[in-house]
């Protein structure tokens, strides 16, 4: 159905004969988003942006592993789940269960709320035509208690159909009218219907007169948008569509790292602990993702951008970065501190009165300035000059836990082995310039280096140095890392 614009409707409300009209309340009678609205006036911001992302995160998981379930119900729960207004329903319920004092702070704040954003020219003249008898339904997927306060503050008393649960909103607009009592089909398909999202095409169809109108002042804001998270830019704007953070910094960084600490009672403490650093060190490993980003498409011709970086919302950069890091450093420290993990040589260096998680929390930030110093150099080296500084990145991503905690001998392999096998396509890349990275079997790779490293401490050193389960897990996991690479290389010489 293609959109009319404000002006042909209020022209269209001054003659028109139906009995009964309803109008939808998100950026048509109301030109913001009230369930967006009601996120973004919750406190502490910080804590609703970690939430929200946690939300929406465990909704793609979930529909993933249900859409991979046999079955028709499993792919019929999968498309719920992804519904955008389930979604959305989640995010309001679930963040309410966790702050609840917000509803009582909303229904404060509603009021001005609501006569702010009303949509003046509409609202004049449908309480025209409430005086002339009409009856006028505001419709809405929201949450009840959500819009009465704000249609209160505007000073509108219509009768309201909104959701009061996640299933209301699954049931859609006509879904939701029909089961009323109040409303018949009949009322519905003698009705006048306004509203600016095609999402409502069941209730334009069955509808008397539909109106899909865009309002020119409407905003849609989504809650916490602006907000810093961890890795955001990473997987979102700079890997879109290659589940970085789950496989590269998960499944590799995070995995080797968890592999490399000794094998105690008290190793889930250090694998907690080491998770907290590798998030510490991410946010501002990817700062130097964003400025590279953002010098290559100031100043190069044809920078290598993401279309998501002209997309999608940046959101804010080095300082929300830098306290998130030296919060989760800080995380990082007391815990390795607490597991008693023998801490790299230079720490001793410090007084003994200082105390150890102090010592351990200085020396990451230690390791923070240098990254980042090195990173900055990076971006404003020429291209080919890069390749030595690359790998020094490597080395500080691939081993910056060994300088606040003890690693096995397997352990320091497996992360040389993973350092190479990362920098080599880089350095292949920068000899062959104006080429395209050239897609080698990094973990194939990794773990023909991880072998050749083992049997050569074996053969120089004896197997004593060398731990049998730390040196076989570890291998293990890089046959596993290695499957998908393999079945690739099958596929390609079957279709050959």
């Amino acid at each position: 159905m293609t959109a009319q614009s404000p002006q042909a409707l209020l022209a269209r409300l001054r003659e028109h004969d139906a009995q009964t009209i309803i109008v939808d309340f998100d950026e048509t009678l109301w030109l913001r988003n009230s369930t967006e609205e009601y996120l973004a006036a919750m406190r502490p911001a910080w804590l609703m942006g970690i939430l929200l992302y946690a939300i929406e995160f465990a909704a793609r998981v979930a529909s993933r592993i249900l859409q991979r379930l046999p079955g028709q119900r499993s792919a019929n729960l999968a498309r719920l789940v992804q519904h955008p207004g389930v979604v959305d329903g989640l995010r309001a319920t679930v963040t309410s269960v966790f702050l609840p004092w917000h509803n009582s702070r909303w229904r404060r704040i509603a009021g001005p709320l609501g006569s702010q954003w009303i949509n003046i020219p509409l609202r004049d003249a449908l309480m025209t035509q409430e005086r002339n008898g009409r009856r006028i339904i505001v419709s809405s997927l929201g949450f009840e208690h959500v819009i009465a306060p704000l249609l209160a503050g505007a000073g509108i008393h219509w009768e309201l159909i909104s959701s009061r649960s996640i299933a209301d909103r699954g049931r859609g607009k006509l879904g939701r009218l029909t089961t009323k009592t109040t409303v018949t089909k009949a009322d519905v398909s003698g009705a006048l219907v306004i509203t600016d999202s095609t999402s409502d095409q069941d209730l334009l169809d069955a509808c008397g007169e539909a109106w899909l109108v865009r309002w020119p002042d409407a905003r849609y804001a989504r809650a916490h948008a602006q907000r810093y998270m961890p890795l955001y830019y990473t997987h979102a704007i700079k890997h879109p569509d290659r589940k970085y953070f789950l496989n590269a910094v998960l499944k590799d960084d995070f995995a080797f790292w968890v592999l490399a600490l000794p094998w105690t009672l008290l190793w889930p403490a250090q694998a907690l602990a080491s998770l907290f650093i590798l998030l510490s060190f991410w946010c501002v490993y990817e700062q130097g993702y964003r400025e590279n980003d953002a010098l290559g498409a100031l100043h190069e011709d044809q920078p290598v951008l993401s279309a998501a970086f002209h997309t999608k919302p940046l959101r804010p950069g080095p300082v929300a970065a830098w306290l998130w890091a030296l919060g989760l450093g800080l995380l990082g420290a007391m815990g390795l501190a607490l597991t008693d993990v023998q801490p790299a040589i230079w720490v001793a260096a410090f007084s003994p009165s200082v105390p150890l998680t102090v010592a351990l929390f200085l020396a990451w930030v230690s390791v923070l300035l240098v990254t980042r110093a090195v990173f900055y150099v990076f971006n404003r080296l020429h291209k080919k000059l890069r390749t030595p500084l690359f790998m020094v990145m490597q080395c500080l991503r691939n081993f910056a836990l060994a300088l606040l905690a003890m690693l096995t001998l397997p352990g320091f392999l497996a992360l040389l082995a993973h350092t190479i096998a990362r920098s080599v396509p880089y350095a292949l890349y920068r000899l062959e310039i104006g080429r395209r990275w050239p897609k080698l079997p990094i973990a194939t790779l990794r773990l023909g280096l991880y072998t050749l490293f083992v049997a050569g401490t074996a053969l120089s050193h004896g197997t004593d140095m060398l731990a049998i389960g730390p040196t076989a897990t570890i291998a293990a996991w890089c046959v596993i890392r290695c499957a998908g690479e393999w079945r690739g290389l099958r596929r390609a010489k079957s279709s050959g």
